[in-house]
């Protein structure tokens, strides 16, 4: 019987259907990552976008809102003026530089957890 040569390094066995979620888990960090490199660069090209929305936040801050508001909000009033398109999927990233960058906003950003799609694949394939 003829056995096919490993395309494995020495010493490193064949991965295990259980050391799945471990390779997910790379992937998500992965993908996590560069949807931060995105918004970085996204945040660099169109410095306006923040200034505005930053803007906005702070001036609902001294008027005394009473509860927090969606970043997403902040952009459907800001959208018209800054220029260009804005996504809805950067949101999470502007809370947290809001919030990182004037620690008051924290009483008026609503901290949305950060999304890519492979958490979803990853509980398909679990749950």
């Amino acid at each position: 019987m003829h056995t096919k040569p490993s395309r494995l390094p020495p010493g490193v066995e064949q991965p295990m259907l259980l050391d799945a979620p471990i390779r997910m888990e790379a992937k998500v960090t992965s993908a996590a990552a560069t949807r931060q490199r995105q918004f970085e660069m996204y945040d660099a090209t169109y410095p306006q976008v923040y200034r505005e929305v930053r803007r906005i936040a702070l001036s609902m801050l001294r008027s005394g809102r009473p509860c927090p508001i969606a970043v997403i909000a902040l952009f459907s009033i800001v959208r018209p003026y800054v220029g260009c398109g804005i996504s809805n999927s950067l949101a999470p990233y502007y809370a947290r530089k809001l919030v990182a960058r004037d620690a008051r906003l924290t009483r008026i950003i609503d901290l949305k957890p950060l999304h890519t799609s492979e958490p979803d694949v990853f509980a398909r394939l679990t749950g």
